[in-house]
């Protein structure tokens, strides 16, 4: 047992000296090389004024040392919104970074490297950095997006190494007077109801305007309550009465008294009211029989005896619409006469549907042929003259006096539109001496 004990720890002895004598030989080699190394000639540097020393060259920003990209800045760059404490201005993310939807006059977004400069290229809107370089503003016109519409803007951003982004804005809402316009009908009912608030010893703010509106409410429910309970009140005793005959008796006995006072104290009253409402009648039926007077003393009046008509423009007058009297005419010209047109009768005339341009085409052709009445002037200096006959002799003024208004417009139109020289030429040249207004 000792012999193997001792065997084993020979072994061990070998082994352990086996394994430092590998370890010593590299740290021999070194210490050995080492002094061969120095053992060379040493070779100086030359420090004179011509010598040309060699510089190393500083790897670009974007590279590492190890040669290696960097990468630019608007691709690290975090681009976020920021929303105020606002109902008009609000900025939402479509996708990160790339796309955003805002809604409002303007929107912000924060940067989260300097920026050197923004751009918007559409009109519509512009971008600006504010102070600090990493805040971002988007200023919108009014018209930048359609009513209920959205309008896409790209912005620009540059960074310190040249770098550049693009970020896709999607806009509503730019214009903060849409609201505004929507509410301009309501303007002038809030100033009342603010007026009426003032005038009740109420403030004339908004806080003022509900207080107000608060405490009338609970006046108009608390009399609406009171109200409600005496009517109920008063039903009731409504129905106790008419339920009781004595109660009957009271109150038609109240009523005939009531009745008798009212009559004695207002008889005179009555009395007018009673004979007026006869007096008026007559009156009415008297100015009736008068009209109907004045109309059949105009009904008989022939046109020959109206100046500047005579008998010959009465002939063509009743040949062109059967109408030979001072009424007949003042009724073609002002609502038209029923005239007979192959073999029906037809309503035609009305002075309000005649223009100055067409005159000549209009349903006065009739009477302005060859062989009648050489012009439609002479025509409406004719009718002209029948309705202020109707005007001044039979004071029919509230019947003819926008017909016979409209006649002299329009001869004033034609004689702006026709040369004066050549409308005195075809009056004179009226068959029968049938001429204007005035040459009788």
């Amino acid at each position: 047992m000792t012999r193997r004990l001792v065997a084993l720890l020979a072994v061990a002895c070998v082994l352990l000296a086996g394994v430092g004598a590998a370890a010593a030989t590299p740290a021999t080699q070194a210490a050995t090389s080492a002094p061969e190394a120095v053992s060379g000639p040493v070779v100086t540097p030359d420090l004179s004024p011509n010598n040309t020393t060699t510089t190393t060259t500083a790897p670009p920003e974007n590279e590492t040392s190890g040669g290696e990209s960097r990468p630019e800045i608007a691709e690290t760059a975090r681009i976020l919104p920021v929303n105020l404490e606002s109902d008009v201005q609000k900025t939402t993310v479509a996708s990160q970074g790339e796309t955003f939807n805002t809604s409002g006059p303007f929107a912000l977004f924060s940067v989260s490297e300097p920026v050197e400069q923004v751009a918007i290229q559409q009109d519509g809107a512009k971008a600006s950095v504010l102070e600090g370089g990493q805040t971002v503003r988007v200023q919108y016109a009014d018209d930048a997006a359609p009513v209920g519409k959205q309008s896409l803007y790209n912005l620009q951003i540059w960074f310190a190494d040249d770098s550049s982004r693009s970020v896709e804005l999607y806009a509503e809402r730019t214009s903060i007077s849409t609201g505004a316009a929507s509410m301009k009908k309501y303007r002038p009912a809030i100033q009342d109801m603010l007026s009426d608030a003032e005038e009740s010893g109420f403030e004339r703010s908004p806080d003022g305007l509900e207080n107000y509106y608060e405490a009338t409410k609970e006046k108009a429910e608390l009399l609406d309550h009171l109200l409600t309970k005496q009517a109920a009140r008063l039903f009731a005793s409504l129905v106790s009465i008419v339920a009781n005959p004595l109660g009957i008796a009271l109150v038609l006995g109240i009523m005939a008294l009531l009745a008798v006072y009212l009559l004695r104290n207002n008889r005179q009253v009555l009395e007018i009211l009673t004979n007026a409402t006869g007096k008026s009648e007559q009156l009415r039926e008297r100015l009736w029989i008068e009209y109907r007077k004045q109309q059949q003393s105009a009904a008989d009046e022939k046109l020959r005896e109206l100046d500047g008509v005579r008998e010959m423009g009465e002939i063509y007058w009743s040949d062109a619409f059967e109408v030979d009297t001072t009424y007949g005419l003042a009724e073609l010209f002002r609502d038209g006469v029923p005239v007979r047109r192959d073999g029906e009768i037809v309503k035609v005339g009305g002075v309000e549907n005649l223009e100055a341009d067409t005159i000549e085409s209009g349903w006065i052709e009739a009477v302005c042929r060859p062989e009648r009445l050489s012009s439609p002037e002479i025509a409406l200096s004719h009718g002209q003259k029948a309705l202020h006959r109707m005007i001044t002799k039979y004071g029919m003024a509230h019947h003819y006096e926008d017909a016979y208004r409209r006649c002299g417009e329009l001869l004033d139109e034609l004689d702006e539109s026709r040369d004066v020289s050549q409308y005195a030429g075809t009056t004179t040249s009226n068959a029968g001496g049938a001429v204007a207004g005035g040459d009788d």
